[in-house]
């Protein structure tokens, strides 16, 4: 059981079929300059009702796709273009540098930028209110998938930013994720998988540096004003919590991204992680604080209350 085409999104043709079914109109044109051929398929409502197939001689190849919404199902013929504009911007970090791309919306033409993830963190968490330089590694590895009493090998490619955002920012934490191009706006085992693998190696560098909080619990102090972006790529069959795929729920995938994480993590260039540290001494610092001021306000307030 592989994922069609290896590290893709789609599987078995669910969406495609959805977006035949929810459209007025649908037109298909796929063009092999290759195979000299252009193909031309027209649906309306759910069925097909043109297919032609012609001789091509020219240079394009690909497909364009023309889509009308159904507002017998879908409520509306219009489409919604701020959802289209969000779904557009993510190409800027998850389309291959190879592949040029630029779109139209209303009139206005965008060319995708082919920005690193780290450069996410750049939209709202400006360089003044950062604690340090964003991290950002790559990992990748391997693992079994078992399907149907087989079993499979599986490869998965990590691309991960980390960045503290100081005290006086305001905004909402990031955690953003893609698998396989797809915004999984629930995150998921890719996510929690970095994370856990940064949590074990950052442990071991704040307990060498100092050697008191050996038999402290710091993993709040690790995710303080903690921002960490994530695209994964996978051929496992079977990750996506459901076809919508909001989440990657693969325990063994997560497991898996977290050792090379942490191995990679490892073999690093130690001086932004030394920065980080010193982040997490001073989060470690300010929550024990924080602690015994509301012992001491709580210890107040019963006595006044006795």
């Amino acid at each position: 059981m592989e994922r069609a085409g290896g590290y893709t999104a789609g599987e078995n043709g669910v969406g495609t079929t959805c977006a035949v079914a929810m459209a007025s109109e649908l037109k298909a044109q796929t063009i092999r300059p290759s195979e000299k051929k252009m193909l031309t398929l027209v649906y309306q409502n759910g069925k097909l009702v043109d297919r032609k197939e012609e001789k091509y001689t020219g240079k394009d190849h690909g497909m364009v796709v023309s889509f009308s919404p159904s507002k017998k199902l879908m409520g509306t013929d219009k489409i919604p273009i701020d959802m289209l504009k969000t779904w557009f911007k993510d190409f800027d970090y998850t389309l291959p540098r190879g592949i040029k791309m630029e779109y139209t919306i209303g009139h206005e033409t965008f060319k995708v930028e082919h920005k690193t993830i780290d450069e996410f963190f750049d939209i709202d968490i400006k360089k003044e209110h950062r604690f340090c330089n964003p991290l950002r590694f790559k990992c990748s590895g391997g693992l079994k998938e078992t399907y149907r009493d087989k079993e499979y090998d599986r490869t998965f490619e990590i691309d991960a930013a980390i960045v503290y955002s100081s005290g006086d920012y305001r905004g909402e934490l990031i955690e953003h994720s893609w698998m396989n191009h797809i915004h999984t706006t629930q995150n998921g085992s890719h996510v929690n998988g970095i994370v856990n693998g940064f949590i074990k190696y950052m442990t071991e560098k704040v307990v060498a540096k100092n050697k008191k909080l050996a038999d402290e619990d710091l993993k709040k102090d690790i995710l303080a004003h903690f921002n960490i972006v994530v695209k994964g790529e996978c051929n496992m069959a079977h990750m996506f919590s459901s076809q919508a795929k909001h989440t990657v729920n693969s325990q063994q995938l997560g497991i898996a991204i977290r050792n090379a994480a942490y191995e990679t993590l490892k073999n690093m260039n130690q001086r932004v992680i030394d920065d980080m540290v010193d982040v997490i001494i001073a989060n470690h610092r300010a929550r024990i604080e924080g602690e015994k001021a509301r012992d001491i306000n709580r210890s107040t307030k019963e006595i006044k209350t006795w």
